[in-house]
């Protein structure tokens, strides 16, 4: 028997990822929570790890 794919919504995905990103819980930990692979994790994160980077690198550019 396969097991059904679990769609999440946007706001779940951030969710998730703003959970691993605060440091209270392990990645691993957090997977289970979710039931999803530690991959799946990594590349929910990769759009919000990006958009952190380039928030960081335009801080004190001045308009």
């Amino acid at each position: 028997m396969t097991e059904q794919k679990r769609m999440y919504k946007p706001e779940e995905k951030l969710k998730i990822v703003m959970e691993g990103l605060s440091g209270k819980i392990q990645i691993s930990e957090l997977c289970r929570k979710y039931n999803i692979k530690s991959a799946r994790f990594y590349y929910l994160e990769r759009p919000v790890d990006a958009q952190f980077k380039g928030d960081i690198r335009g801080q004190g550019k001045e308009a």
